[in-house]
């Protein structure tokens, strides 16, 4: 499927990567189809791509990435909107806060998007757990050789094309 991104052009897109939201995201309401874009010289973030809005890109990153103790707990009304049924159909992306310097790229783990993988519903969903922030340092460091890896990461990402 082709996709117009006012960011990237024409990008083609498996379809099973593109999802219809059983909820607006906040600030974005009628914005209801998104697709993940995969562009290469930019992994390991996407973008999550409004269909309806060529200027509406959201860069994401898949949640175990940032943080592999990362839980979704859903509640029963939001798995049940999303018509999840099993955790192996699920996909967690967080949004991610780019900024001019590494230190400074942050990542939104207290909301992250589900997306159900067999259903092609995506959802924002709110966690009620204090472990995640609206606003936590990519980079918050869990051993000095991740820590490094990320940062050589997002660096190429930030000066990708550049």
């Amino acid at each position: 499927m082709k996709v117009i991104s006012a960011r990237f052009g024409p990008c083609e897109v498996d379809s099973r990567w593109v999802f219809r939201l059983a909820a607006p995201l906040p600030g974005f309401e009628g914005r209801k189809r998104f697709a993940v874009l995969e562009i290469p010289e930019y992994l390991p973030l996407r973008w999550f791509q409004s269909l309806e809005d060529t200027q509406l890109c959201l860069p994401v990153i898949d949640a175990p990435l940032v943080r592999t103790d990362y839980e979704v707990q859903l509640s029963d009304s939001d798995a049940k909107v999303l018509r999840l049924e099993r955790a192996e159909d699920a996909c967690v992306f967080v949004i991610v806060v780019l900024a001019q310097q590494v230190e400074g790229v942050r990542v939104n783990l207290r909301a992250p998007i589900v997306c159900n993988l067999r259903e092609r519903l995506a959802m924002q969903v709110v966690l009620n757990d204090p472990r995640y922030s609206v606003r936590c340092a990519l980079l918050a460091p869990s051993s000095e050789e991740a820590t490094e890896e990320k940062a050589c990461s997002v660096q190429e990402v930030l000066h990708a094309g550049a």
